[in-house]
């Protein structure tokens, strides 16, 4: 029993040993991606921007081969996004580069579990060759190219879906909200599925553009199920259809989760949680603060509200009918709404194949 005991001791000892070697090396492989992707952000020059990127591509790739990488909070890169699906099924590693035209270049790498081995693949932003608003399933080598921010799980008939909601640097006049859809076929991520549900049809993901500079909020609010977002219209009614100066209206819009298909609803009065951060910060596209608001949510029926007079129509996520599968006909202001822009994005330079690493 003593001699058990000492070999229990042994072993726990080793694998305290073994677990703090690691944190040793990531910590010792953080600070080196701090100090690449500090020189990256503010560097000039093209050409010393795409080596830098590639270096901090290796040095990141390094990374993955380091034991505990999924769960290390990596709080040093700040300017490089790295979120966890809520079910803890996979992580995101996600940031993007300024192009000499002012468009961006992404890059994602997705950490996942699959047959008990953690694999990481890259998304290869391949958006040069896709057009400005691809409707087909997308694999991870032909990406559009985005920033990703949160993370739904769903399930669907008994297949595990992740909506993602996303930004993106559209062009030097617009920029892009999107809701896709991840999921896993195997080992290998892909992009868009058929569950949302509007007046005009059944979509696998969605695209919202406005104007380079203004303020689109979308996020998921958990305790009502809804996606609730801005709604976006014109800046004037000459430019219809043109979405690099469309914003938004004080009116707000929703997706709700029916089990089957996210169903589009107009005119929901979003409130925000108590809990909920008193404030959003909006930068520009060097990472600046240029406003900080309330988060407070306009009634769009108030008598003051900038749209139709006062006259727009507000209902409340508890009194509208959540149990509805067909969606409303659409109105000619709803029409407006760009669930797919227009104008093509600015070329970007292409990107190399992409890779994938196993552990």
């Amino acid at each position: 029993m003593l001699m058990l005991k000492k070999v229990l001791f042994v072993l726990l000892g080793f694998s305290f040993f073994s677990t703090g070697m690691a944190q040793d090396a990531l910590q010792a492989a953080e600070l080196k991606l701090e100090k690449k992707l500090t020189s990256l952000r503010v560097s000039k020059d093209v050409d010393e921007i795409k080596r830098l990127n590639k270096s901090f591509k290796e040095e990141l790739e390094a990374t993955f081969k380091i034991d505990g990488f999924f769960d290390y909070p990596f709080t040093r890169l700040t300017t490089m996004g790295s979120i966890k699906s809520p079910d803890q099924a996979f992580r995101l590693f996600n940031w993007n580069i300024e192009n000499e035209d002012e468009s961006y270049t992404y890059y994602c790498y997705i950490a996942h579990f699959y047959n008990n081995k953690l694999i990481v693949t890259e998304l290869t932003d391949n958006s040069f060759m896709l057009p400005p608003r691809p409707e087909e399933t997308l694999e991870f080598d032909n990406w559009y190219g985005a920033l990703y921010y949160q993370i739904i799980p769903l399930k669907r008939k008994n297949k595990q879906l992740y909506t993602l909601l996303a930004w993106d640097g559209n062009t030097s006049f617009s920029d892009v909200k999107i809701i896709d859809v991840l999921y896993f076929a195997g080992s290998k991520p892909k992009l868009g599925y058929p569950i949302f549900k509007n007046a005009e049809g059944v979509h696998k993901r969605l695209f919202f553009e406005f104007k380079n500079n203004s303020a689109m909020t979308m996020r998921f609010e958990a305790p009502r199920n809804m996606i609730i977002f801005d709604h976006l219209s014109p800046e004037a009614p000459s430019l219809v259809g043109v979405y690099s100066y469309y914003v938004a209206d004080m009116s707000y819009d929703a997706y709700e989760w029916s089990s089957v298909y996210w169903i589009h609803l107009s005119d929901v009065v979003a409130v925000n949680p108590s809990d909920n951060r008193k404030r959003t910060v909006i930068r520009n596209r060097k990472g600046k603060i240029v406003k900080v608001i309330d988060n407070k949510w306009v009634d769009p029926s108030e008598g003051d509200a900038p749209i139709d007079n006062g006259q727009h129509v507000a209902v409340t996520p508890e009194t509208q009918n959540s149990n509805a599968e067909k969606p409303k006909k659409v109105s000619k202001k709803d029409k407006k709404n760009p669930y797919y822009p227009n104008g093509r994005k600015n070329k970007r330079n292409r990107p190399g194949s992409a890779i994938k690493i196993q552990k």
